[in-house]
């Protein structure tokens, strides 16, 4: 039945009698009845079809036969279960935008619980990649893979209980409460009339404002805060969503040094706390060599290199890769990373680093 096809009908036929608008209360009872149905139903369906994923992985994982050699039927025909995937895989993924082929067909994996840190020059692809995988940007070529699945069949709610981005700017000083923009965290999780499935939302809001020293802060607008505390909201924003994987986009850009090392310290701690995947876009490489694992260097919208710290961060290569003289490398057992300490050279400004190129 057309709900507002009957509504104008009834207008029609009867005008404003008292009669007509019992008639139209009670059409519009049934209209809300009707989509509230619809909406619990739709609930219901999604959480039925997550439980069946569930009990599939774990019908497949316990009871499926082993060869000889101990091996399963998925693990010989290279299929793995969602739960021993990587967290982040390209195959042959490229980005472009028209002619500007941003990202180069890239291979590479994230393993669950890892701490990766994206280094290059401007214009090197680094915050293209991000897109790529955050499924802000499309890949022109190849397939990007989130938890073993392609990243094009997550719905955007799904994909946010999974993912969570920390952007460049973080929060931008907008008149809403730091209270409210924690609460927008929980986008994932409402139903479509704004109610939090999860009971336990509001301890777990409150639990991050205290973590982050935010509680003070939950009735004063964005537009009040200094940037180091718009990014901390903007971190608890995030955290609020509960996801497996965390990209952060230059979180330290624009912030002093206390507030560089209080980010990148929240982050170290929530991801031992939680097993939390992270990859970074970093320019200080120190900061990079202090708290990620491993480190993909671009340049030109291709892989660099890749490796730990240790492995990659050599003078010979940095300085080629951005166009300066080779670094002096110095450590420090108190930091347990090489830090690096760059010096201006004559020769500067006739090595250009390579960027992103025109596709021909």
């Amino acid at each position: 039945m057309n709900i507002r096809l009957n509504l104008s009908g009834l207008r029609r036929r009867r005008g404003d009698t008292p009669q007509a608008a019992e008639e139209l209360r009670a059409a519009e009872i049934a209209r809300q009845i009707r989509e509230l149905r619809e909406s619990e139903a739709d609930l219901e369906a999604e959480s039925l079809r997550e439980a069946e994923k569930r009990a599939a992985a774990a019908s497949f994982a316990f009871e499926e036969p082993r060869s000889e050699n101990g091996s399963s039927g998925a693990e010989r025909s290279g299929v793995r279960l969602e739960s021993e995937a990587p967290a982040i895989e390209l195959r042959g993924a490229a980005c472009a935008y028209g002619s500007l082929q941003a990202v180069r067909p890239l291979d590479w994996t994230v393993r669950r619980g890892e701490f990766w840190a994206v280094l290059g020059p401007n214009g090197s692809g680094k915050t293209s990649l991000l897109g790529l995988v955050s499924g802000a940007e499309r890949p022109s070529a190849g397939e990007v893979r989130i938890a073993g699945r392609p990243a094009a069949e997550y719905g955007r709610r799904e994909r946010a209980r999974r993912l969570a981005v920390l952007p460049q700017e973080g929060l931008p000083p907008l008149s809403i409460t730091v209270r409210d923009a924690l609460e927008m965290g929980r986008f994932p999780y409402r139903d479509r009339f704004g109610r939090d499935r999860d009971p336990s939302a509001r301890e777990l809001l409150a639990r991050i404002a205290e973590r982050l020293e935010l509680t003070a802060l939950l009735p004063r607008r964005l537009d009040e805060l200094s940037g180091g505390q718009r990014q901390r909201a903007a971190l608890g924003q995030v955290m609020a969503q509960q996801p497996e994987i965390l990209l952060l986009d230059e979180p330290t850009a624009y912030l002093d040094v206390y507030y560089q090392l209080d980010v990148m310290e929240l982050v170290r701690e929530w991801r031992e706390e939680a097993g939390l995947t992270v990859v970074a876009v970093l320019h200080d490489l120190n900061l990079a060599a202090q708290y990620a694992e491993r480190l993909l260097l671009l340049r030109g919208g291709e892989r660099a290199a890749e490796g730990t710290p240790e492995e990659v961060l050599t003078p010979e290569l940095v300085g080629d890769l951005y166009g300066v003289a080779p670094p002096l490398i110095v450590r420090r057992e108190e930091i347990g990373a090489p830090q690096l300490l760059f010096r201006a050279d004559s020769q500067m400004r006739k090595v250009r680093p390579v960027r992103a190129e025109r596709r021909t």
